[in-house]
């Protein structure tokens, strides 16, 4: 299972962004350069409350449907300035609605589609949960393999494996890209659960009618 899941996911370069996010991303770069061209032009930046409507009356912009700028989930897009990125903020809150500040699906003008923070907390904290069953599973099978029966100690050890991969694959997926870059990981993580389920199942059942003793 573990040579499986690193099989599937080789590399940080699977990044497949669904085309909801790559076109708010596109837009949230044109409005940014509409943006910075007003500021050159005025000396200041648009007001927070009607800053689409000053881009629009100084011929920077021209809006893609009437109304306040949105994303392509059909949310309004986020507007501060003075921002914490720079002289303002622009974003999205990404395909899952959540106001993340920028970070996990959140589309910035500052980091895309996104800033980092999945890639760089999530998937080495998934790969080390992988490697960290992997590793207890072992270990628990060499120490306790000598000692109690193996119907005791391969569940036991298994469940750790087990356990490491679904937690692992839950982290490395992310909500940004194409679902179906998702989808190995989904299935690793359903066949994980399930043989986690008989095995828990296995280890209760074999202790309740042997015992350990």
């Amino acid at each position: 299972m573990i040579l499986i899941v690193g099989i599937l996911i080789p590399a940080e370069t699977v990044h497949a962004w669904s085309s909801r996010a790559s076109h708010t991303d596109n837009d949230l770069r044109s409005l940014s350069t509409a943006i910075r061209a007003y500021r050159m032009e005025f000396g200041k930046l648009p007001p927070l409350d009607r800053y689409w409507l000053e881009l629009q009356r100084a011929g920077m912009w021209e809006p893609r449907q009437p109304g306040p700028p949105s994303d392509r989930w059909g949310r309004q897009l986020v507007y501060r300035a003075p921002g914490e990125h720079g002289d303002f903020d622009l974003y999205s809150y990404g395909e899952d609605g959540v106001d993340h500040s920028g970070t996990l699906d959140d589309i910035s003008n500052w980091a895309g589609v996104n800033d980092g923070f999945y890639w760089k907390t999530n998937w080495p904290r998934g790969r080390n949960a992988i490697a960290l069953g992997l590793v207890l599973g072992s270990t628990c099978f060499l120490l306790f393999s000598r000692i109690y029966p193996w119907w005791f100690v391969v569940p036991l050890a298994g469940s750790l494996i087990c356990l490491g991969t679904l937690l692992g694959c839950h982290w490395l997926m992310h909500p940004g890209i194409v679902p179906s870059r998702n989808g190995p990981l989904a299935l690793t993580s359903l066949v994980a659960a399930a043989l986690l389920a008989v095995l828990i199942l296995s280890l209760v059942v074999n202790i309740r009618n042997r015992g350990l003793t």
